[in-house]
């Protein structure tokens, strides 16, 4: 996050005021009518907190949002940490997060008086005409540093989905509906009555819980909100992938009629097929992949290393010689990434590698590296972990080539694919064991750390995963 993008301004708690009693104020507003000092002009829309109006704003001369909360959360508990994350959310300054300007109340039903923004939601702006991935990832890196903002701050969102996202005609992106009022989290017996429906919302099986106020919207949900448990910045960040899933490839990345059914298709990795005409780049994909992850460990350690990534674009380096040798170890020789209608056959390499290799592994082998022997090993534990990181990217990319070399350019049979892919699976068992013998080693056995990836080179002509 760049300096100076974020800006929490202490003083600008507003001063919750109980108003005198409007017309209208636990029911429909109509043109004219006040809530507080603001006179209400049209209602403009309807999210999980309640029933939004635009509004004039006398004082200051402006147009405002007024969004009156649902009065079925006025029991003291929600009252009360309604008026706390309000109030928290009220001092976060930041261009991707809806500015709140005041908070009051008419007859105990909350007011939020909030920044006004020209546009139209994320879901409409992606329905609008089809978008060049280049676009969506812009807006969706703006509205993922308003969350990562909100994090910082220590306010959860709760609902992150494109419908949550505001558009401006100047093409700013703002997070808006943080889930201020959200009731508690559901009982595993709660979610187990949810249903998908035929035009993909979600109800309960029966009249007690109302899935949308109770849940937010299961499709973005991680698995482990799937299973019961509370959300966090590792599960919002898996909201985000599924909505940046969406807006790049155009259908959501996991499909399920029942919360347990949706909740096995993650932990599996087993993702819907992509558009064939929406091709995206491979690193964006490896990017996104990696936050769909279901073991939250898996994912990226926070949105602001994810947004990193996202920023940066491509590795300028590729280290074709490392490339090469995974290659010659089983007679794949990239020449173009595979096309739309290939790739999403051959998917799924990336998944596979995290099984072995993922950010909990590389915190514990790194552990390890400098812990074992004597003197200072972090120059050789930084160099291990690069090597490993490359060997990892390396082994995914070839391993989707060679299936590209059967199912996209017919240059080889099933048969030999197989053999290939076998050898792919080897070379991960190998690399799973070397990260387990460096993981528990202890001072003084460089030279056995050394052994087995030499062994894997002299058989299949890989490198070596690590030079420690």
């Amino acid at each position: 996050m760049a300096s100076g993008e974020r800006l929490v301004d202490d003083d600008a708690t507003p001063v919750l005021t109980s108003r005198t009693r409007s017309p209208g104020a636990a029911a429909s507003l109509a043109r004219g009518d006040l809530v507080g000092r603001y006179v209400i002009l049209d209602r403009v829309g309807e999210g999980g907190m309640g029933v939004v109006y635009a509004a004039y704003d006398p004082e200051l001369d402006r147009r405002v949002a007024i969004k009156l909360v649902r009065p079925d959360l006025r029991d003291a508990d929600s009252r009360a940490r309604l008026l706390r994350e309000a109030k928290a959310m009220a001092r976060l300054r930041h261009p991707s997060v809806i500015a709140i300007h005041d908070i009051g109340e008419v007859d105990d039903q909350v007011f939020l008086a909030m920044e006004f923004i020209d546009g139209v939601t994320l879901g409409a702006w992606l329905r609008e005409f089809p978008r060049r991935w280049q676009d969506v990832l812009g807006v969706f890196v703006q509205a993922g540093r308003g969350l990562a903002a909100a994090h910082q701050a220590g306010v959860l969102h709760r609902d992150f989905k494109p419908d949550n996202v505001l558009v401006a005609r100047d093409g700013r992106a703002i997070v808006t509906d943080f889930g201020l009022a959200r009731p508690t989290a559901p009982t595993s017996t709660e979610l187990e009555t949810l249903r998908s429906t035929p035009d993909g919302a979600w109800q309960a099986a029966h009249e007690l819980t109302d899935a949308q106020q109770l849940l937010g919207t299961p499709p973005y949900m991680a698995p482990e909100q799937l299973a019961g448990g509370p959300a966090d910045e590792r599960s919002e960040q898996f909201a985000f992938c599924v909505a940046l899933f969406e807006g790049l490839y155009g259908v959501r990345p996991f499909a399920g009629a029942s919360v347990a059914v949706l909740r096995a298709a993650i932990e599996a990795g087993q993702l819907v097929p992509r558009p064939p005409a929406r091709p995206t780049p491979a690193w964006l994909d490896r990017a996104v992949l990696r936050g769909l992850s279901g073991a939250p460990a898996r994912r990226w350690p926070s949105m602001p290393a994810l947004l990193a990534v996202l920023e940066r674009g491509p590795p300028h380096r590729r280290w074709p010689w490392l490339a090469a040798g995974l290659f010659m170890a089983v007679g794949v020789f990239a020449a173009v990434r595979p096309p739309a209608a290939a790739a999403e056959r051959c998917s799924g390499s990336e998944l596979r590698a995290s099984r072995v290799w993922d950010e909990a592994r590389r915190h514990s082998l790194r552990r390890a590296l400098l812990s074992a022997g004597t003197g200072d090993r972090s120059a050789t534990a930084a160099a291990a972990l690069r090597e490993v990181d490359r060997y990892a990217q390396a082994w995914s990319e070839a391993r989707r080539d060679a299936c590209f070399a059967t199912h996209g350019q017919g240059e080889q049979s099933g048969a030999q694919l197989e053999r290939r892919m076998d050898c792919f699976d080897h070379q991960l068992r190998q690399l799973d064991g070397l990260l387990t013998m460096l993981e528990r080693a202890e001072g003084g056995t460089s030279s056995r750390r050394r052994e087995p990836c030499a062994a894997c080179r002299r058989r299949a002509g890989a490198p070596s995963a690590t030079s420690a």
